[in-house]
């Protein structure tokens, strides 16, 4: 392919690379949705072990966003996505969470969830994706049921 045929696509580098990055956001999603969808009244909590396959299938290009210098650009839109997601799950009238403010609840947990994502993929993806599901249904079961 040449420059050509990228620029009747694409405005520019940026535009490519942003299209990019919305097209595995939008990836995500559809397996955060199909997963809840299969999982019935469960939802969310035992959705987290496809989403975590779905990292380490889609490791290099989360790698790469994760430590070039699109990290905060990548790290905000990545942020975001996770933040709407969360609008839907996090109860709120609960008792866990009854009293609790959800413009609060919901940054500190997708701030959580995206934060320890980054970490597993800076890191090399210490542990296997079981593993993390296990841990992320836990913890943050604390804080959305």
């Amino acid at each position: 392919m040449n420059r050509g045929t990228i620029y009747l696509h694409y405005v520019d580098k940026y535009d490519l690379l942003d299209k990019c990055i919305e097209a595995q956001l939008e990836e995500l999603l559809e397996v955060c949705s199909a997963s809840d969808q299969e999982q019935g009244s469960i939802e969310l909590m035992d959705s987290f072990l496809p989403v975590f396959q779905y990292f380490e299938r889609n490791y290099l290009f989360y790698s790469t966003m994760l430590v070039n210098q699109g990290t905060s650009y990548f790290h905000e839109r990545f942020l975001h996505v996770i933040l709407q997601g969360l609008h839907e799950e996090v109860n709120i009238d609960g008792a866990i969470n009854k009293g609790l403010n959800k413009d609060i609840v919901i940054p500190f947990v997708g701030s959580a969830f995206v934060g320890l994502v980054e970490w597993w993929i800076k890191e090399g993806m210490p542990f296997p994706p079981q593993l993390m599901a296990e841990h992320v249904k836990i913890l943050l079961g604390r804080h959305l049921l």
